[in-house]
């Protein structure tokens, strides 16, 4: 069913977390209709197939390992409904590495910061211990939030470089949990007393086990991963709403939207028509929904920054059994590099691998040039082998696509949910578009929770 007789609820946004919500909505009866601006939901989660000299490969348009939220009826709704995918599925953390100061650490992908010295990790160690499980909240920048939590010596020697090189702005710009987007929240410290330090010192939220291989996730989460890619399960959403009565509204982008008494009751699109609206849900940016309605918003428009994935054949094996390596040093290359040979259920060609590089930069940076550097640096840390030579490149380039996380961009954020929530009664928030979900895991489990919480204050 849907409410307001020929009216209807309406899911702006199809991405992942308008393909979670719509799902929700349907599980509890309701037949939502989703919209977006793009020719496909998800768009960046799709795989696509190509032609390489090894033969016809699959590759995902972004990194993609999928980690399910350890609720049950969460994962059971978003996950486990589709299992005929033939998974490849790890109940333990994945094999996974990190790269800082100048070397790849393979037993965990937090940082080890032991390379800097014993006396700086002596400071890191006293300051971690006056601090204990502190997590400050209510702090105006980045700069006092890493400070309050982690101490000087952390935020000197990794956090702001770090922070620098990827948003390219000193930490007081950057908003209090920017640090989040790209950082662990755990170190790798001391090679010994690690249990002493985490549990006696209260600082297991802040102290990483030295290695992380075979141990269980501790909140029951699962990594993921389907025989024919990302897409895969992205198809399988979308005909599961199909299917069961959700409907689909693409290459549509929002002009306006009609308010009457306080509530949205219209969409129209740019492309000349339009929807009448009972209930409003919103997955995108929140700014973009105060623009929509006419309501204007003070402070500076967002920065973004790009993300762009080369997908790349090689030519020798993959020296290693990792799956995943983040790139922490200061003058690294890359963000993420994906092995997909190490990690997919039924390799065709291991000998000539598949792996993924991530990289962000500014829009108009060259990429290419940035691929040939993390190939370098992969090669003299060992990610891959030296002699290691690509067989193929594919770039998948995301313009826009990651909003650098500035002070004013996290006040803009907020404002613009606690007006729209002021001046519109049926108007839901979901996903990132709801400020407290950045990651898969939370993402699912804030828009099942945020559906529930508004059918049962809108009905």
């Amino acid at each position: 069913m849907t409410s307001g007789g020929d009216k209807n609820i309406v899911i702006v946004g199809g991405g992942v977390a308008g393909l979670f919500t719509a799902l929700r909505f349907l599980d509890r009866g309701y037949n939502p209709i989703i919209v977006d601006q793009a020719d496909a939901p998800a768009k960046f989660w799709r795989s696509y197939e190509c032609e390489t000299p090894v033969g016809r490969q699959t590759f995902d348009k972004g990194l993609r390992i999928l980690m399910t939220s350890g609720r049950e009826n969460v994962d059971a709704l978003y996950y486990d409904a589709f299992k005929t995918l033939d998974w490849r599925e790890v109940n333990t953390f994945i094999n996974e590495g990190a790269v800082f100061n100048g070397a790849l650490y393979k037993e965990n992908s937090c940082i080890d910061v032991r390379s800097l010295g014993d006396d700086i990790c002596a400071a890191i160690i006293s300051e971690l211990r006056e601090r204990g499980r502190c997590d400050a909240p209510d702090c105006p920048n980045a700069l006092e939030k890493i400070e309050t939590d982690y101490g000087p010596t952390l935020r000197a020697h990794v956090f702001e470089p770090v922070l620098k090189r990827y948003f390219g702005r000193p930490l007081e710009d950057l908003a209090p949990n920017a640090h989040r987007l790209l950082i662990p929240k755990r170190f790798i410290v001391a090679s010994e007393d690690i249990e002493t330090l985490r549990e006696k010192n209260d600082l297991a939220s802040k102290v990483a086990h030295l290695s992380v291989r075979g141990m269980k996730d501790p909140f029951g989460r699962r990594f993921l991963y389907p025989s024919r890619g990302s897409g895969e399960w992205i198809d399988a959403m979308t005909s599961a709403i199909l299917e069961r009565g959700g409907k689909f509204l693409l290459n549509r982008s929002i002009a306006s939207l009609e308010v009457t008494k306080g509530a949205v009751d219209r969409l129209d699109f740019t492309e000349g028509d339009g929807i009448d609206v009972s209930h409003l849900f919103w997955t995108a940016p929140p700014a973009l929904f105060l623009k929509a309605a006419g309501v204007s918003l003070a402070g500076a428009p967002p920065e973004f920054l790009s993300i762009t994935t080369a997908n790349i054949i090689l030519d020798r094996p993959l020296p290693h059994d990792l799956i995943y390596i983040a790139d922490y040093d200061v003058h690294g290359s890359f963000y993420r590099t994906m092995f997909y040979s190490n990690f997919r259920k039924a390799e065709r060609t291991p000998e000539t691998p598949a792996i993924a590089i991530e990289l962000i930069g500014e829009v108009g940076e060259d990429f290419e040039a940035k691929t040939e550097k993390a190939l370098s640096q992969l090669r003299r840390m060992g990610g891959v082998q030296d002699s290691a030579t690509p067989l193929f490149i594919d770039y998948v380039n995301h313009k826009n696509a990651l909003p650098r996380p500035t002070v004013q961009f996290q006040k803009n954020a907020g404002n613009a949910q606690a007006k729209a929530r002021d001046l519109f009664d049926n108007v839901a928030f979901a996903g990132r578009a709801s400020g407290a979900a950045i990651f898969l895991d939370s993402v699912a489990s804030t828009s099942y929770e945020a559906v529930d919480d508004a059918i049962e204050s809108w009905f």
